[in-house]
């Protein structure tokens, strides 16, 4: 049995189901929903005729998929011979592959979001873009947001399956001018797309293709022994993921869906937050068993009390019994359940948040790996990260929070790799542009040149009667004149000139590697990340972004082996979008800092719920302002569109509160809620909804507490010296 209960009577029922009946389980954070899953899909393999083949367990992570992998393997102990557990976009690259016969890429989104600023800039530059409308002019069409914008909207159309005459139907019909130009812009891309990239598709073309093939009964590549699909967390599942299902449930196979909408985090890009509840209807089901697991697993009274407090002010998209009723409180008025921390700046606020964690860590006894802080954004993540390091909190990181351009670790291997391509120190153009890239180039990790050791090369330059760029390009005659910061200016030009040569005949990675495996970084960022403290921090973080990006340069070698090497280079420092990273489950030794999606199927210890401060979370902000594609799907499936910002408004709140109720659901024993408070910045409504939950110790309380039971435990030490003495 798994975990430290029993089952109880409700998961008792799913699990004992004929194997045939699809079924839909309802549940708060922590009711046991995939521990159900998991003992549903060990009964079935039980089943005489039943194989590990014949049942597939979807995952919306994965993370979440891997973890499912290693339960189910223990579990039920028996041989696949696939994987049991996957995500949906992992199913349908099986499929289309197989169907195909031939090998397909997954566009990543920096990679897709690429392809569309390569169009765009094109016909900016072209003047080709007259067809948009004048809202959306030409400086509104270079900006990243609307880049992000367009392909979420492009990646709606597929999930839906609009195509681009039913698209211009539709701009008619609601007289949206933008769809009309977004249907102009899909028809000139299409061709030059389809001939350059004709085995790439983004995840939802890819979902959505996979969705026809098991709806026409094409080749699934094995998966034909699929009985039973099983998925977790469907609250997450995107319009795509339901079409899959759909088509899986025409084929006779059984469905089972575990999820809990009030903390779907999917919402803002496009997930259905209410399959959960219309799951019958959603996938053409007539006889669906429904099971709502109302006991709590997870947190403490005051958690779950808090919780429903929040979930109650969410829309409760068809279902809400499994949410628990509001009651006054009824836990120990001294418990250590709960903290919350104002500060006077963000700085201060990382500060206290380090304080809490060390403590937390030091005092209670709690491994690094059951602490987490959780913040609204992927910049934000970084951003607090870095601070954490700095004051002494050994930090991971959960995922890809920044594009590989802004990352230091790796800026640097991707400017001495564009020179290389260039020419190196021989590079054509404005002398005066180039010395100061190669100044740049020597003051990064190639070659760790300081400000002082960089005015003494120079001036030993000058006296030699050279220019930097001819000096690097000499790398010989540098070494000669003798002095210690020249002869490590020659070494990184050796290096320079070693990339240039391979540049010309090997592939991005080579030349990466050239650099890399040369340069000073390498031997310093080995040397001091096995230590502790914020130096080794930065050393491990270096070294993640180096690891990010030769993972990006092998995946372009191996999709794109004609293209030269330059167009990787162009791609990395043009976007906008993280590399998706595949990460692996936390270390015991670090806490992981993240946003609320990447928390979905975990639980900690203590949860520190970070910046909550007004703008930042709820971020109120209108989604797909420019281009309506809310309206575009209300259109699609024939629901009410959003008519009024003060309905849009509402809709942004409901997935704001969602993404904090799943923040809120992650904590097994303790919750910090964490703002700062300055002239500019205030706490934000949700660091009010706990009003009523106040901490048991302010911070100099907790300081004071800290302080005498360290003083006890002193003397308790020196006394059971005294005696053994």
């Amino acid at each position: 049995m798994r975990g430290e209960f029993e089952l109880t009577e409700r998961q008792r029922a799913v699990v004992d189901a004929q194997a045939t009946r699809s079924i839909r389980v309802l549940g708060g954070p922590g009711s046991g929903k995939t521990t159900t899953l998991v003992e549903r899909v060990a009964r079935l393999v039980e089943q005489p005729g039943w194989t590990p083949d014949n049942v597939l367990v979807l995952a919306s992570t994965r993370t979440a998929a891997t973890r499912l992998r290693d339960e189910l393997a223990l579990r039920c102990g028996v041989t696949a011979s696939g994987p049991m557990a996957r995500t949906v976009s992992s199913v349908a690259f099986h499929l289309v592959q197989a169907e195909l016969g031939r090998a397909v890429t997954l566009l990543t989104g920096a990679e897709h979001d690429a392809l569309i600023s390569e169009l765009l800039v094109g016909e900016i530059e072209d003047g080709t873009g007259e067809y948009w409308p004048e809202s959306l002019g030409r400086e509104l069409r270079g900006l990243r947001g609307f880049r992000t914008e367009l392909r979420e909207f492009i990646m709606r159309t597929e999930e839906f399956g609009v195509s681009i005459d039913q698209l211009r139907a539709l701009a008619d019909r609601h007289n949206r001018p933008e769809w009309h130009a977004v249907a102009r812009f899909l028809d000139a891309a299409a061709l030059p797309q389809a001939s350059a990239h004709p085995d790439q598709f983004d995840a939802a073309a890819l979902t959505a293709f996979a969705a026809r093939i098991l709806s026409d009964s094409g080749s699934l590549g094995g998966l034909e022994a699929v009985r039973a699909v099983l998925v977790d967390d469907a609250q997450d599942a995107t319009r795509a993921s339901v079409s899959l299902l759909r088509s899986w449930a025409s084929r006779g196979v059984a469905i089972t869906v575990f999820g809990d909408p009030d903390v779907a985090s999917n919402g803002f890009r496009g997930g259905g937050v209410d399959v959960v509840g219309s799951f019958a209807s959603e996938l053409a089901l007539d006889d669906v068993l429904e099971v709502t697991l109302t006991d709590r697993f997870r947190g403490t009274p005051a958690h779950r009390h808090a919780l429903a407090r929040v979930v109650a002010a969410i829309g409760t998209r068809g279902v809400s019994g499994h949410r628990e009723p509001i009651s006054a409180p009824d836990w120990p008025t001294d418990g250590p359940d709960w903290a919350r921390i104002v500060s006077p700046s963000a700085t201060t606020e990382a500060r206290a948040i380090a304080n809490e964690l060390r403590t937390r860590h030091l005092i209670d006894g709690v491994p690094w790996g059951e602490l987490a802080v959780i913040v609204r954004s992927a910049r934000l993540a970084h951003s607090l990260e870095s601070q954490l390091s700095r004051f002494g909190v050994p930090t991971r990181r959960s995922v890809s929070r920044q594009v590989l351009r802004d990352d230091e670790g790796a800026r640097w291997l991707l400017d001495a790799a564009s020179i290389a391509y260039r020419g190196g120190a021989a590079a054509t153009g404005d002398p005066r542009d180039l010395d100061a890239e190669l100044l740049r180039l020597l003051a990064s990790p190639l070659a760790n040149l300081t400000a002082i050791e960089l005015r003494q090369l120079k001036l030993a330059i000058r006296s030699a009667n050279m220019s930097l760029s001819s000096a690097l390009a000499d790398p010989v005659a540098l070494d000669l004149i003798g002095l210690p910061v020249t002869r490590r200016a020659a070494a990184a030009a050796h290096t320079l000139a070693a990339a240039v040569r391979v540049a010309q005949a090997g592939s991005v990675e080579d030349v990466l590697w050239t650099l890399w495996s040369d340069s000073a970084a390498l031997q310093s960022w080995a040397r001091e990340a096995p230590g502790r403290g914020a130096v080794a921090e930065h050393a491990n973080a270096a070294l993640d972004a180096v690891v990010a990006l030769f993972a990006a340069a092998k995946r372009f070698v191996e999709r794109r082996p004609r293209e030269h090497g330059s167009v990787f280079l162009e791609e990395q420092l043009g976007s906008a979008v993280p590399e998706d990273l595949v990460l692996g489950e936390r270390d015991s030794n670090t806490v992981t800092v993240g946003t609320p999606s990447q928390f979905v199927g975990r639980s900690c210890d203590t949860v520190v719920i970070a910046s909550l401060n007004d703008g930042v979370w709820p971020n109120l902000r209108p989604r797909f302002s420019l281009l309506h594609a809310d309206d575009l799907i209300a259109s699609v499936t024939g629901s009410e569109p959003i008519s009024n910002a003060v309905a849009e408004r509402a809709e942004v709140r409901s997935d704001e509160y969602r993404l904090f109720a799943l923040a809120l659901s992650r904590a097994s024993r303790r919750v910090v809620l964490s703002a700062h408070l300055g002239d500019e910045s205030a706490p934000s409504v949700l660091f009010g909804e706990t009003e009523s939950l106040e901490p048991q110790r302010t911070e100099p309380t907790r300081l004071r507490d800290l302080a005498g039971l360290m003083r006890r435990r002193l003397v308790r030490a020196v006394a059971a010296g005294r005696s053994s003495a």
